[in-house]
C-alpha cells in the first residue's frame, strides 16, 4: 500500500474558462490542490471533456486568480488532474 500526499487542503471551486479571443460565461466545478512546496505548481481536478489545451482558468472568489495548464498529470474516466501555474497579473486576459 503506497500512500501520496497530494495536499494539505482541497479546495472547492467555480472556473471560468477563458480562451485568447473571450472570457467564458459558463461555470464549472472543479477541486483547486494547493502546492505543497512554494516551488512546486498548483493542481485543479476537472470533470473529463472540459480541458482543451491553450486554455486558461479564471478561478472565482474574492480574488480572482488566473492559472495556466501546462499538462494533464492523471486522467480517469470522469476526471482529469491539470498542473497549473499562476499566470502574472500583467499577462491575464480578463
Amino acid at each position: 500500500v503506497g500512500i501520496q500526499t497530494l495536499t494539505r487542503a482541497a479546495l472547492p471551486v467555480k472556473i471560468r474558462i477563458i480562451s485568447t479571443q473571450l472570457s467564458g460565461v459558463d461555470r464549472e466545478a472543479a477541486v483547486l490542490l494547493p502546492a505543497l512546496r512554494s516551488s512546486d505548481e498548483l493542481k485543479l481536478i476537472l470533470r473529463t471533456g472540459v480541458y482543451n489545451a491553450g486554455q486558461r482558468y479564471t478561478v472565482e472568489g474574492p480574488i480572482e486568480r488566473e492559472f495556466l495548464p501546462t499538462h494533464v498529470s492523471e486522467r480517469g474516466p470522469d476526471y482529469e488532474v491539470l498542473v497549473c501555474s499562476e499566470a502574472p497579473a500583467a499577462h491575464r486576459l480578463v
